[in-house]
């Protein structure tokens, strides 16, 4: 009975330690999972494009038809509108479908303005015409890229400033449908044509199915996110300001990573569609409340995987259930590894075990006790394994 029972109780603390390993090898997989898709959303899915009316595309003040949010850009549209300028974003950074040693401005109108004339840079540049935003392009000004220059240089007999859409018919919508919050963005087509990669499934007299790269010409496009931040300075703060240091304000001119005040991003984010980020007070809807960066990033939805499946979670919580998901699986390696340790210790005092283990089932209380702390030191003991004197059947 004593070896039935030392070796039934090993089984039994094996299996909870094997248990123990799964549960905490699930959890580890699932995050691996989790790291791969996690979506941290500006891929955001935009609310439906609306077609300004008369009113809006003359004042430039937007209302979402579906939550009612109201983005008043009109202050911008009357500072183009009195500058004849463009606003400006430089030195942006190529994107996956860009020159990497080149630099990339970008102009452009808000709300389809017509004033500004085209851009210097633009002059004499074939097929070039009057948009609502332009791409130019030109070396990056380090000199140790290879080739860089040079590159430009023999590149430069083709164009390197781009129409990006067409100011005659334009479009808004929110940049989160889900979140007014987050701002509007503005969307121009009717773009210089370009060469977009496609790949096309055909089937061939075999039946099987042949992948081609075509190359297909498309209409360039634009969309404009203007941001909300309420952090960031307004046209009247950069006056002030500039005003105080005896400098020139210039609001609409912005670098990619400005130490004074940036906020600009700006990127081919897919062929032939670019996407312009400005962090802006005017990009936060005024009849309700604004929120800062760090609250709509906080109200982001992220993906999760486990065991049930793909799950949505605002960014708060999963890092709660992260920290929560760390701490079991802490605690199941712990229970893990005390089992793997009772089960080789049971097994290294299988001799003994076959006296305590039932003697632990005793209906005696002194005995249980007894055999309950002979358990316990031989749990705990390092020294090597003795066998009990004689034919011992009972500790005493």
């Amino acid at each position: 009975p004593g070896v039935a029972w030392a070796a039934a109780w090993s089984r039994v603390l094996f299996a909870v330690a094997f248990v123990a390993g799964l549960m905490c090898a699930v959890p580890s997989a699932a995050a691996v999972a989790r790291q791969r898709n996690t979506s941290p959303l500006p891929k955001l899915t935009p609310g439906p494009e609306i077609l300004p009316s008369p009113t809006e595309q003359s004042t430039c003040r937007l209302t979402d038809r579906g939550s009612g949010a109201i983005f008043d850009l009109s202050d911008l549209y009357a500072l183009q509108t009195s500058t004849k300028q463009m606003f400006i974003i430089r030195g942006a950074a190529g994107g996956t479908f860009d020159h990497a040693h080149m630099k990339y401005d970008y102009h452009f109108s808000l709300c389809g303005h017509s004033g500004a004339p085209v851009p210097l840079d633009c002059m004499g540049t074939s097929d070039v015409y009057k948009s609502a935003s332009y791409q130019i392009v030109r070396p990056q000004e380090d000199k140790g890229l290879a080739g860089g220059v040079e590159e430009f240089l023999e590149e430069s007999q083709y164009d390197n400033c781009y129409s990006l859409g067409s100011h005659d018919e334009w479009t808004f919508a929110l940049i989160d449908k889900d979140n007014p919050a987050k701002g509007v963005q503005i969307n121009y087509q009717d773009g210089q044509e370009c060469q977009k990669r496609v790949i096309v499934k055909t089937k061939t007299d075999s039946g099987r199915t042949k992948r081609e790269v075509k190359w297909i010409p498309t209409p360039r496009q634009t969309t404009i996110n203007m941001r909300c931040d309420p952090n960031s300075p307004t046209i009247q703060q950069i006056n002030a300001w500039a005003k105080k240091q005896k400098k020139a304000a210039n609001y609409m001119d912005r670098t990619v990573n400005d130490e004074q005040y940036s906020g600009v991003h700006a990127l081919e984010d897919d062929m032939c569609h670019y996407s312009l980020e400005w962090n802006s007070p005017y990009g936060c809807p005024i009849n309700m409340r604004a929120q800062t960066l760090e609250q709509q990033e906080s109200g982001d939805m992220e993906f999760y995987e486990d065991s049930k499946g793909v799950h949505r979670i605002k960014k708060g919580g999963l890092f709660r259930f992260k920290m929560v998901n760390s701490i079991v699986k802490m605690l199941m390696f712990l229970v893990m590894a005390a089992s793997a340790i009772i089960a080789i210790q049971i097994f290294r005092y299988r001799r003994w075990m076959k006296v305590i283990i039932p003697q632990m089932a005793d209906k005696n209380p002194v005995q249980k006790k007894i055999a309950r702390k002979k358990f316990v030191k031989l749990i705990c003991s390092l020294g090597p394994p003795e066998r009990p004197s004689g034919a011992a059947s009972r500790i005493v």
